[in-house]
């Protein structure tokens, strides 16, 4: 007798529970993944903000130490130039008070002489009080012919009670005969930095560190103090330092054994590093608080769901016809869903579409698609589609101009699938439309913004001009365009006559407002495509002239001088002409012929000429005759010195 088998209804349930327990375990499985990748955006934001705020820090220890550079300069020229007679002195030592007061992180300025004794003093401290012949930058640069700026070691401060260490900033100056003759000093208060520094927010365990290169703090702020001069080379850091001058780190510090997240960024032209850190505990406090919160919920939900599971067993059978008539729409919903026949015309949408567009679902069934498209790009949507018709594709996904009912345009985004014909439905084209006008508009605002700070870069603030990076590039390639085409290239090299005598009457602001309209008179000689005028430095300007000969830009160079004179900007200390003038130098190559020549040796022939032409008097214009890069014939006699102020 055959034994008839029972129909096995637990089939369905088993399938569900286990379904339900795979849920689960991918809900929970999911949630990890969601908490860790959580937890590397996290430390990836910190790293942005430690980034910025380390680019930030880096700039100002770069303009603390550029003002004190310049101050150092200045003070060096000056000596170089008018002596160490009493009344340069007095007028030295004046500047230097006065260059203090206006600089805050300058603590002093001191000038010594060959013998290490002060002669200049911002402190105001007795004389015979300080010596720096014991100092390392006095014996660096008694020792060492470079004249570059050294940055030395914290020092403790030994003149002064209203600081505990500086930094010094020191430069050579050079007797007539290139000989040692003493040392401008600038110090940077380490306290000042410190105060700086201690108004950011680094959290609990967070640092903010000026190091130089060497690994020797200058500044450390943060929970524990850290004395300058300390060594801190012994972490992974400065493996990272010597392979790029910016980046990030996660490591434990050498000093208090602290895990820390930060980023590093080299000051430049300064042997110095900016280190910003935060402690990881402080990074992934809130990153925790979440994730506890959320394995919380996940456990939750999947035992709720592990429960649902068991019970859903029994509907699944009545269910899946459903599914089967829903899943098309499921699978490819994204904002709105438009289903589209092979004739180009709707035949669905959804009611989220008569939002997107502002058009009924009744209008929007039957019309066209090509009718909301922009003309501009219709023909490519419609190429689109008919790829799509003729099954070479299985998707594609474009951005259009989406024509709306009141006239007015917005950007979308389609994602478009050619679905087979089955299950009693005619093949067609399933599309996700989704408005991306804010993020379009927001791409062209950062294109627009990208364009401005492109010509910013390039652009000297001051006078408008272009500057010297552009000048540069400029020149590199005008030269090579004239070895390509055979051509002359000219360059005119402008200098303000007795500017700072203009600058120490007027002032500053009346100078800054002179080089502007100077500026503008160079500008107005540039009429051809390819020339190109720029701040070349100071009160030197260049102008770049592509296909000109000698005589061309020794004409244009005269009608510049004219011009600045023609402004009639009154000058007391131009005793020739009491109005401002500029002086001029012409150089012209031919690079495709003129063997040896380069962009270098073209602005050293025309800096050779423009040297002539102030020891011509000033005012005038002076070409170097060719070759121009044979510049010793242009080299003053010995003994003959040139103003140049």
């Amino acid at each position: 007798m055959t034994t008839r088998q029972r129909p096995r209804t637990w089939i369905p349930a088993f399938t569900c529970l286990a379904f339900a327990l795979a849920a689960c375990v991918l809900l929970v499985g999911l949630d990890g993944w969601r908490t860790y990748q959580a937890r590397e955006a996290t430390i990836a934001e910190d790293f942005g903000n430690t980034t910025n705020l380390a680019r930030s820090l880096a700039q100002h220890a770069h303009d603390t130490l550029k003002f004190a550079d310049i101050l150092l300069v200045d003070l060096r020229d000056n000596l170089e130039g008018g002596g160490w007679d009493a009344r340069q002195i007095a007028l030295l030592q004046r500047g230097a008070v006065a260059g203090v007061a206006n600089l805050p992180p300058i603590h002093g300025v001191i000038v010594y002489d060959a013998t290490g004794k002060w002669v200049v003093n911002s402190l105001m401290t007795p004389p015979g009080t300080l010596s720096a012949t014991n100092q390392d930058y006095f014996k660096y640069h008694q020792s060492h012919g470079d004249r570059e700026l050294r940055v030395g070691a914290p020092l403790p401060c030994r003149v002064t009670k209203d600081c505990s260490f500086v930094v010094p900033l020191s430069r050579r100056v050079d007797a007539p005969d290139g000989s040692f003759a003493g040392v401008v000093l600038a110090t940077v208060a380490v306290d000042y930095l410190k105060g700086f520094y201690r108004t950011f927010e680094t959290g609990r365990d967070g640092i903010i560190g000026l190091l130089q290169t060497d690994g020797h703090v200058v500044v450390r702020v943060g929970p524990t103090e850290t004395p300058p001069g300390t060594d801190v080379s012994r972490g992974n850091i400065w493996g990272l330092v010597k392979q790029s001058p910016v980046g990030v780190f996660a490591e434990r510090f050498p000093v208090d054994r602290m895990m820390r997240l930060g980023s590093y960024r080299k000051v430049d032209d300064f042997p110095l590093i900016v280190v910003v850190a935060h402690g990881l505990d402080d990074v992934l406090a809130g990153w925790q608080r979440d994730a506890w919160l959320h394995l919380g919920i996940s456990i939750g939900v999947a035992v709720a769901v592990a429960i649902l599971g068991v019970r859903l067993a029994r509907q699944i059978k009545h269910r899946q016809q459903a599914e089967c008539r829903y899943r098309l729409l499921a699978d490819n919903s994204s904002d709105a869903i438009v289903c589209v026949g092979l004739d180009g015309r709707r035949l669905y949408v959804s009611p989220a579409h008569a939002t997107l567009t502002g058009r009924s679902v009744e209008d929007s069934i039957g019309q066209p698609t090509e009718s909301a498209i922009h003309p501009d790009d219709r023909k490519r949507v419609t190429d689109d589609l008919r790829t799509l018709r003729k099954r070479f594709a299985d998707e594609v996904t474009h951005q259009f101009r989406y024509l709306r009912d009141d006239g007015s345009v917005l950007w979308v985004e389609a994602r478009a699938r050619f679905v087979a014909a089955g299950n009693g439905q005619p093949a067609q084209i399933i599309a996700n439309l989704r408005d991306i006008s804010e993020r379009k508009a927001a791409e062209e605002r950062i294109v627009a913004l990208n364009l401005e700070l492109g010509k910013q870069a390039l652009t000297d603030g001051l006078t408008g001009l272009s500057n010297r990076r552009r000048f540069d590039e400029a020149l590199a390639a005008e030269w090579r365009r004239a070895i390509r085409t055979d051509e002359m290239l000219s360059l005119l090299l402008i200098d303000v006559d007795r500017f700072k005598l203009y600058n120490d009457h007027f002032g500053h602001q009346q100078g800054d407002r002179a080089l502007r309209l100077v500026a503008a008179a160079v500008s107005g000689v540039c009429r051809r495509p390819g020339e190109v005028a720029a701040r070349y430095g100071g009160e030197e300007m260049a102008l770049l002239l592509p296909a000109t000969d000698c005589e061309g830009a020794a004409a244009c160079a005269e009608a510049l001088r004219a011009a600045v004179q023609a402004l009639a900007l009154e000058h007391p200390g131009n005793p020739a002409v009491p109005v401002l003038t500029v002086s001029v130098g012409v150089a012209t190559s031919q690079p495709a012929r003129d063997v040896g020549s380069t962009p270098e040796a073209l602005i050293g022939a025309a800096d050779a000429a423009l040297y002539e032409a102030k020891r011509g008097g000033r005012n005038c214009v002076r070409p170097a005759a060719p070759p121009c890069w044979d510049l010793t014939r242009l080299m003053p006699a010995p003994g003959l010195t040139v103003e140049t102020y």
